[in-house]
């Protein structure tokens, strides 16, 4: 394998190249990695051009698509299962797919002993969050059946050369729910966004105009969007009549038709907004281009950001890029990214505690404006594009050349 400042040939293994946080992701991730001189091949087990970001589209980078005969699965049941083979389809396809020097995955790592298997390529495990903390809240039926697949997912993760993790909540996650992993070290990998393609944007501070606020999410449950809803129906008496009527709630974001999941979550979110008496005031934008998120990016009042125990929350790196203060769950991922009076403001999961944080910014533009450029200063200081390549790439390196240690450890989370 080389060892100097060579190429190197890098694959990464994703199941479905949609819409997402772990989408976009992987794609800057490779994007980085070929920006940097790499032979880059993304492997994808299902790729809709339809819904995917532009570089998995267009060209940019060599998107192999390897179909598996596994269903998603069986009768409704069996998911993880079959999921677990799907992906160690997807491995091998890959591993047997070229000669790599780095294998980058991050979703499912009970697919990494296949990859351990058929290649001799390090791998980097990314982990979003650990998918055992969700299994936690299941009954005994449940855990009992998910046991013996939990024990192969940490074997697994022992086998990955690195284990990568988006952020400080996320490694503790990650302690919490592999307790057998202690000895393995995980290391932060903050992701990023380029300041840069939000530089020129709207401000707030005309008078009279339409109050947009957006929650930029996908239509799935844990996201918790019904809570921006029933805020703004909160927000109705801590503003002038005058000024509510100028507010608009816009509900964006990933709607995969082939998830069942977002499109029952749409259905119950229009059906609370007419519950509540504020459908006329708000707008649903399933699926939107990119043209699009950015233009609602560039002219909304403030984010609305719902997720609680969020472990990361790419809109929010997004809209502090855009000059854009959040409101955002107090817990998880958000307390490392948004400071409280400064970039947005943290509020409980309530209506009440979320519509009095976002009435201060209806109210006062100008104070918008000024978290807006302070959340601008915070992406560009500590979650760009830039520092996340320049670190992933010393990643790499390293992986494949363990020559200087120190070079990493202050990153070791």
């Amino acid at each position: 394998m080389p060892t100097n400042k060579s190429e190197l040939d890098v694959a990464f293994i994703h199941r479905d190249l949609g819409i997402g946080g772990g989408e976009r992701l992987v794609i800057d991730a490779a994007r980085s990695l070929q920006r940097a001189g790499h032979r880059v091949t993304l492997f994808a087990g299902h790729h809709d051009p339809g819904h995917s970001f532009e570089e998995a589209r267009d060209g940019t980078l060599d998107v192999r698509v390897r179909p598996t005969v596994f269903p998603d699965h069986l009768f409704q049941r069996a998911r993880i299962p079959c999921n677990v083979a799907r992906m160690s389809t997807l491995a091998a396809g890959a591993a047997l797919g070229g000669r790599f020097d780095v294998v980058f995955s991050d979703l499912i790592p009970h697919a990494i002993p296949a990859l351990k298997l058929l290649s001799r390529a390090k791998i980097l495990y990314y982990c979003h969050y650990p998918d055992r903390r969700i299994g936690e809240t299941m009954n005994l039926r449940r855990r009992l059946y998910r046991a013996p697949l939990d024990r192969l997912e940490e074997a697994g993760l022992r086998l990955a050369d690195r284990i990568l993790v988006n952020s400080r909540f996320t490694a503790a996650q990650f302690r919490k729910a592999y307790p057998g992993l202690r000895d393995v070290a995980t290391e932060l990998l903050y992701p990023g966004v380029d300041p840069a393609v939000y530089a020129e944007r709207t401000r707030t501070t005309n008078s009279g105009d339409e109050v947009m606020l957006l929650s930029l999410n996908r239509f799935v449950r844990y996201k918790n969007i019904g809570l921006a809803l029933e805020a703004l129906a909160a927000l109705r008496s801590s503003v002038s009549p005058a000024l509510f009527d100028r507010v608009t709630l816009v509900l964006a974001g990933g709607m995969d038709p082939c998830v069942d999941e977002n499109a029952e979550v749409l259905k119950e979110l229009r059906s609370r907004a007419r519950e509540l008496g504020i459908a006329a005031r708000v707008v649903f934008k399933p699926s939107c281009s990119e043209a699009e998120r950015l233009r609602l990016l560039s002219t909304c009042r403030c984010l609305v950001y719902t997720a609680d125990a969020e472990h990361f929350g790419y809109g929010i790196v997004e809209a502090m890029a855009a000059r854009r203060p959040v409101v955002a769950v107090k817990s998880g991922r958000p307390l490392e990214i948004v400071v409280d009076g400064v970039t947005g403001f943290l509020a409980p999961p309530a209506a009440e505690a979320f519509a009095a944080a976002i009435a201060r910014l209806v109210s006062d533009p100008a104070a918008a404006d000024h978290m807006g450029e302070a959340g601008r200063r915070r992406v560009r200081g500590q979650f760009s594009l830039a520092a996340f390549a320049e670190r992933l790439e010393a990643i790499v390196r390293d992986v494949v050349s363990p020559a200087d240690r120190r070079r990493l450890a202050a990153w070791t989370s």
